[in-house]
């Protein structure tokens, strides 16, 4: 029996704005965010399936990354849109954590109960 691993394969992808000053945000079909770049956006995926936004919080574009692939802010508007996922977290338990104070701080250690976040912290965790 081989217990050769198989090498992963990665897709270049390039997305590139309308304007030179737009920001191009990209995430994973987790919600969890991948990249983000200015204007022109480079990177080298895994094969899946992404969503890209046109400055943050504006309507997200699916993308299903199957080969090297360029698209333009143009030609991904002109498609259908789809909705954000959102990330999802396991539950927190009383094993060391690491968090931000109210005063914008780093926090480590156990904590046992609930614990305090500061409103940015909440922010984190719905997304980018």
């Amino acid at each position: 029996m081989s217990t050769a691993k198989a090498n992963p394969v990665y897709y270049k992808l390039v997305i590139v704005a309308t304007f030179p000053a737009t920001e191009i945000w990209l995430g994973d079909d987790a919600g969890h965010l991948v990249q983000k770049e200015v204007g022109e956006l480079r990177t080298s995926l895994l094969p899946g399936d992404y969503v890209v936004e046109f400055g943050l919080g504006s309507s997200a574009y699916p993308i299903r990354l199957a080969q090297a692939s360029r698209y333009t802010q143009t030609e991904l508007e002109a498609g259908p849109t789809c909705s954000r996922p959102i990330p999802q977290f396991p539950p927190e338990s009383g094993s060391a954590k690491v968090g931000c104070h109210a005063s914008g701080a780093l926090v480590t250690g156990a904590h046992s109960g609930s614990r305090r976040r500061s409103a940015g912290s909440r922010s984190i965790r719905r997304g980018w």
